[in-house]
């Protein structure tokens, strides 16, 4: 999660020079950027080895939201 809110503290620059690419954030500083998601994954865990990095897309478009699919009765009403 601390990466994560760096990307989103460091996004504003990373606008001017990394606009359409992905970087890794890795202990709050960008380690690498590449267009294609999976090799810089596995560039950044080779290079940190294998521990939580946050991958984000450069961009100042919203994030899309991602849906399970499960659906959940919210009518309040308990099964049988």
């Amino acid at each position: 999660m601390r990466d994560y809110r760096a990307f989103r503290r460091l996004l504003p620059k990373l606008l001017l020079t990394e606009r359409g690419k992905f970087v890794a954030i890795h202990e709050e500083r960008v380690i690498d950027s590449d267009r294609d998601e999976m090799a810089l994954i596995a560039r950044g865990l080779a290079e940190v080895g294998n521990v939580d990095i946050h991958v984000g897309l450069v961009t100042d478009l919203p994030e899309p939201v991602y849906r399970s699919g499960v659906v959940r009765d919210h009518s309040g009403s308990a099964a049988p």
